[in-house]
């Protein structure tokens, strides 16, 4: 009898072992504890969502977000991704500090093995953004800020004879149609119809039209003759009040969304979504959206893995989900009703979304197609704090009168005291 019961003990301990060694877990160890854990620094809240879902069909990977106010995201995330102390596993960039981070040497080489991302169905332009100067592919990103320009129906319809997005897109599609349209709003309404808010709202235009970044490999400023241009047209379209006088950001600005003298606005779709939307909900049904003179795009969100990252498998798995993952990307758009960096789910989806407030026009079909045609060599770490410059400098020259030459002349001096290292071409 005491050699059975030694015969069942024997077999239930080594069940337990067995047990023991598949589920990974054991007596005191809770399955939280198994979990493989990532940190993700963030300076926006959205990527929760995308976390959330990721967590739910991946329950062994959990994810950690530590959410940075959005002044204080580059100075915070740059420090510790130069010393690998305390860095998070993932973290995100914008236009405005990705070649920040990628100068720190902590972003992995995503187009390197093990990894080998295929970025063939993404936009071109959301690709080159995130290389590095040597060609490295550091970050990947999910959503696709492409511009446009939302103008008023029964503007477009009283003043210009129709209101398609097609049409009235062809009468702004280069930077001598855009001014001429103005100015036929202005003679046909009697100077009460005012093409933009403010000269401001060309300023993505002039910045697309460029052919080179303002600063090459963090050495070299570059005067680009688009940035040049932009001061005559912002000149044009002052005197010949073009506009409604209100500079962006402004009260005046938001208030004229709601108005009835303003023909449109530049923006991407969070422009849309977040402000337009908001602002003007009592002229739901008398907007379009439709191309301006060149694409352009306004604002992105990347993801890098940290090449000191200790999980950089599981730290994949995340990445993979959140941008490379057409079921993700397609639950996104249907969700959020934002443009993602797939060509193949924006195609997809570009005949069935539409928006009541844009009178039902399938508005995915003109980001689709915009997004294709913007450049994405245009990005560098200076941009956030040369673009006020450039602001400042035609807002002096608009204001005293001087010539174009000395409006120029005053926007390279500022970059010059601000950035006395760059070698000025």
């Amino acid at each position: 009898m005491n050699k059975i019961k030694k015969t069942i003990i024997f077999f239930a301990v080594l069940g337990l072992c067995f047990f023991t060694s598949m589920s990974g877990t054991g007596p005191g160890v809770s399955a939280e504890e198994t979990k493989v854990v990532l940190s993700l620094w963030t300076f926006t809240d959205e990527i929760k969502s995308v976390v959330d879902r990721f967590e739910q069909q991946h329950p062994g990977i959990k994810i950690e977000v530590t959410l940075l106010p959005y002044g204080e995201y580059t100075r915070r995330l740059q420090p510790v991704l130069k010393s690998g102390e305390a860095a998070p596993d993932l973290f995100t960039s914008e236009p405005g500090s990705i070649t920040d981070f990628m100068a720190t040497g902590a972003c992995e080489d995503l187009s390197a093995a093990p990894y080998k991302a295929d970025v063939t169905d993404m936009y071109p332009f959301m690709v080159e953004g995130a290389r590095g100067a040597d060609g490295k592919l550091l970050a990947l990103g999910w959503q696709v800020w492409t511009g446009g320009f939302f103008y008023r129906r029964s503007m477009a319809k009283q003043y210009l004879g129709t209101d398609d997005p097609a049409k009235v897109g062809e009468m702004l599609s280069t930077e001598s149609k855009f001014i001429a349209t103005g100015l036929r709003l202005k003679e046909k309404s009697q100077g009460k119809i005012k093409l933009i808010a403010g000269w401001g709202d060309y300023m993505r235009y002039a910045l697309a039209a460029r052919k080179k970044p303002f600063v090459d490999n963090n050495k070299h400023f570059t005067l680009d003759d688009a940035v040049v241009r932009y001061f005559a047209v912002a000149r044009v379209l002052q005197e010949q009040k073009l506009t409604a006088g209100c500079g962006m950001w402004s009260s005046e600005w938001f208030e004229g969304m709601k108005g009835s003298n303003i023909f449109g606005y530049s923006f991407p779709l969070w422009g849309f979504t977040y402000i337009l939307k908001t602002q003007s909900a009592d002229t739901s049904g008398d907007w379009g959206v439709c191309r301006g003179p060149v694409p352009y795009f306004w604002g992105a969100t990347w993801i890098g893995i940290n090449s000191n990252s200790k999980q950089k498998e599981a730290a994949w798995e995340f990445l993979r989900f959140a941008t490379l993952n057409k079921d993700t990307l397609e639950w996104w758009a249907q969700e959020k009703k934002e443009c993602v960096n797939s060509k193949s789910v924006m195609n997809k989806l570009k005949d069935k979304m539409s928006d009541d407030f844009l009178a039902g026009q399938k508005y995915f079909r003109y980001f689709a197609e915009e997004a294709l045609k913007i450049k994405g060599n245009l990005i560098s770490a200076y941009d956030i704090k040369i673009e006020p410059l450039l602001t400042d400098a035609i807002t002096v020259y608009l204001r005293d009168g001087g010539s174009k030459k000395q409006g120029v002349q005053e926007f390279v001096r500022n970059v010059r005291e601000a950035f006395p290292k760059l070698i000025m071409e």
